[in-house]
C-alpha cells in the first residue's frame, strides 16, 4: 500500500466519520423545522376556531339591563359563557350543553394523554 492510498484511506475514513452524523443531523434539522411550521399552522387554526362566537349570550337569551350588570359573562365577553358557568369540579351546566351557542361551536378532538413511563 503505497502513502497516497493511505491518506486518501484516512481522509475518506475521516469524511464518512464526521460527514454523515452532520448530514444526518442537517436532514433532521429541516424536517423539524417543516413540522414546526405545520404544528404552528394548526395552532392557528385551532385559535380561530376558539374565538368567541359572533352572538353573545346576553343577546340569544335576551337577558333584561338589571341581569345584564352584575352578570360576569357581560363583565368578561372576552371568555365564552360557557367557561364561566362551570361547577367546582369543573362540569358544564344542563343549560349550557342545550345552549345554541354552544351546539354551534366546531368539535374539537380529545387529546390524548402521554403513556406514562416512557
Amino acid at each position: 500500500m503505497n502513502t497516497e492510498t493511505a491518506w486518501l484511506s484516512v481522509v475518506l475514513g475521516f469524511g464518512l466519520r464526521l460527514g454523515a452524523p452532520a448530514l444526518a443531523l442537517a436532514g433532521m434539522v429541516w424536517l423539524m423545522r417543516r413540522l414546526d411550521a405545520r404544528w404552528q399552522t394548526e395552532a392557528g387554526r385551532s385559535q380561530a376556531a376558539a374565538a368567541p362566537p359572533a352572538l353573545r349570550c346576553w343577546e340569544v337569551h335576551a337577558c333584561p339591563p338589571e341581569r345584564f350588570v352584575v352578570c360576569c359573562v357581560a363583565q368578561h365577553p372576552d371568555i365564552p359563557c360557557w367557561q364561566q358557568f362551570r361547577d367546582q369540579a369543573g362540569n358544564l351546566r344542563t343549560g349550557c350543553l342545550a345552549c345554541e351557542l354552544f351546539a354551534a361551536l366546531p368539535a374539537r378532538p380529545a387529546a390524548t394523554p402521554a403513556p406514562i413511563g416512557r
